[in-house]
């Protein structure tokens, strides 16, 4: 009986872990995409599935990490966009509110800005 036993628990951890493994991996498809909602809901565990369902939890709350990030960044670019759109040309992002690369690229952004205005005020 503890064959049995033993098979079973390896099949709902397996199905478990397809499934959860699935999600992520569709999630993950989103983002490439330029999509951030991601679906963030862990299947329900049993007494199989407990340990399993833990880790997913925890790459859950890295995802969410990321795709904060992420949304940050967006946030700050449609902040520019929307500025210079409107002829606030002086309006710039802090980029001490991201990390790596992120920061880089809004620090970018400022200083194309930055670049930009200098001859845009000496034309007036």
């Amino acid at each position: 009986m503890e064959v049995v036993g033993d098979i079973t628990e390896i099949t709902k951890v397996s199905t478990y872990l397809r499934k959860e493994v699935d999600r992520l991996a569709d999630n993950l498809h989103k983002i490439a995409k330029g999509d951030i909602s991601c679906d963030y809901q862990v299947s329900p565990p049993d007494d199989h599935t407990r340990d399993v369902a833990s880790l997913f939890v925890a790459i859950n709350e890295s995802l969410k990490e990321a795709t904060g990030a992420i949304s940050l960044m967006i946030e700050d670019v449609e902040l520019l966009s929307q500025a210079a759109t409107n002829g606030k040309l002086g309006t710039r992002a802090d980029g001490s509110r991201h990390q790596g690369e992120f920061r880089k690229i809004v620090e970018e952004i400022n200083d194309t800005l930055d670049s930009v205005i200098v001859p845009v005020r000496e034309a007036l």
